[in-house]
């Protein structure tokens, strides 16, 4: 952990050479912590060396009064086995379109694209992006990628009473439902790729609907 004053939040990181220290900066708030998930990042000679690596930079504020200023504010929330969990959308990111292959059906012919990231107790857990395929200007069809932040997320569901994967993924389906209710094709449909660790689940695909 790296502990700093609230001046932190005002400053900018850039390498000797003027260039980003980081490439793409996810941030999420707990009540006396700011979490900074690192992704994307280059060595930089003299300075660090991430490396591509996904790592967590955890900055201690003292009064800065920090809000979710990256978040655009959660989406849903629920209790999922004993954690209370938040999904955020990251609203800077709509429609930026990951390095991904989102297999498109044949008849979209336009395309969003969100990002959101999920905490469990004020914990960064996970992240998930977002493609959406539109007909026109009908959803058609969603494709979830779920990739994995935190140790404390079980890489598979076998023995355990609940898929938490599955519980947060059908979390914020229907908030995307909602959000589209009129505007979709006769059946709009889904399916999630899990990230490994993850083990993929083949069950995770269906019918976008509202009350799932």
């Amino acid at each position: 952990m790296m502990s700093v004053n609230s001046w932190f939040d005002s400053c900018v990181c850039l390498s000797e050479s003027g260039t980003p220290l980081f490439s793409r900066v996810l941030m999420s708030f707990g009540d006396d912590e700011v979490q900074f998930s690192v992704l994307d990042g280059r060595p930089l000679a003299g300075l660090c060396d991430v490396g591509g690596k996904l790592f967590d930079l955890v900055v201690e504020f003292e009064g800065s009064g920090l809000q979710h200023g990256n978040h655009g504010g959660p989406v849903a929330k629920r209790e999922v086995a004993g954690c209370t969990i938040v999904v955020y959308e990251m609203s800077e990111h709509r429609d930026y379109r990951p390095d991904r292959d989102f297999g498109f059906v044949a008849a979209v012919n336009r395309h969003g694209y969100r990002q959101y990231e999920v905490d469990a107790n004020g914990q960064l857990v996970l992240r998930i992006e977002l493609s959406l395929g539109y007909v026109g200007e009908d959803l058609r069809d969603g494709t979830v990628f779920v990739t994995k932040l935190h140790d404390d997320v079980p890489n598979s569901y076998r023995g355990r009473r609940e898929d938490i994967i599955e519980r947060i993924v059908r979390l914020l389906l229907p908030v995307i439902a909602s959000e589209h209710d009129g505007r979709m094709t006769g059946i709009a449909e889904w399916k999630a790729i899990l990230d490994a660790p993850l083990v993929g689940r083949p069950y995770l695909h269906g019918e976008l609907r509202v009350d799932m």
